[in-house]
């Protein structure tokens, strides 16, 4: 539970008891704590499966190797959901910055990288319709940048609200092309949610989230796509 104090409590996110207080752009509320499902989703799992095989990445560093991480800790604040910047421990950003990398099959960095910023990329066009032909369009690839792509089955044009919703449907490489990019998104949404015939009207939860070399991440870009 995190608490924002002035005179009064100003802001809070998280749980006492049985209320959870947060906040979203008609400001802050609180609802009675819900208890989460387990639902045991396939990439649920392979979190799990990463998140302890860098647990034990970490036991097998060396002193000299897990001291660096401590140090380079306050280089690589995170922001917490009150918006207020906080240091994690060495432990904790070798698992931030390891586990992006291990979607993209690259090994752990035993030392912390160079703090540096993530060029997220730009789609400039982004277009689907019923015959699951995206047209994609972005500022391309070509920088030092990786990117997951996520969207939700066809719903709804009147829902807003999707994120809870979005399945990865594909991940591109740094100097991957617009129509690379492109086979791999209707690679995917094939895959997962089968044929759009029908769907035109519906709209699809879409998001991308970019990452460098050492596994920084930019933060997600959300977009609505209307079928055609």
């Amino acid at each position: 539970m995190k608490i924002k104090y002035s005179d009064f409590v100003v802001d809070g996110s998280g749980s006492i008891l049985g209320t959870t207080y947060a906040k979203n752009k008609g400001g802050a509320y609180r609802k009675a704590k819900s208890m989460p499902t387990n639902p045991q989703t396939p990439r649920q799992s392979n979190v799990r499966v990463v998140f302890a095989s860098l647990s034990q990445g970490w036991k097998g560093l060396t002193e000299a190797q897990r001291a660096a991480w401590n140090t380079a800790a306050p280089s690589f604040p995170v922001i917490d959901s009150l918006g207020v910047s906080r240091i994690q421990s060495g432990f904790a950003l070798y698992i931030r910055l390891n586990t992006p990398l291990a979607v993209f099959g690259t090994g752990a960095q035993v030392l912390p990288p160079e703090a540096a910023p993530v060029i997220p990329q730009t789609v400039t066009t982004l277009t689907i319709s019923a015959a699951t032909v995206v047209n994609f369009v972005t500022s391309a690839l070509t920088q030092n940048s990786d990117t997951q792509f996520y969207a939700t089955a066809p719903m709804s044009p009147g829902i807003y609200n999707f994120k809870n919703k979005l399945k990865r449907i594909a991940v591109a490489n740094a100097g991957d092309s617009d129509n690379d990019v492109e086979s791999f998104i209707n690679a995917g949404i094939a895959s997962i949610f089968g044929p759009l015939t029908g769907k035109a009207g519906s709209m699809m939860g879409f998001a991308y989230q970019s990452q460098n070399a050492g596994g920084e991440q930019a933060p997600f870009v959300y977009m609505r796509l209307i079928i055609i």
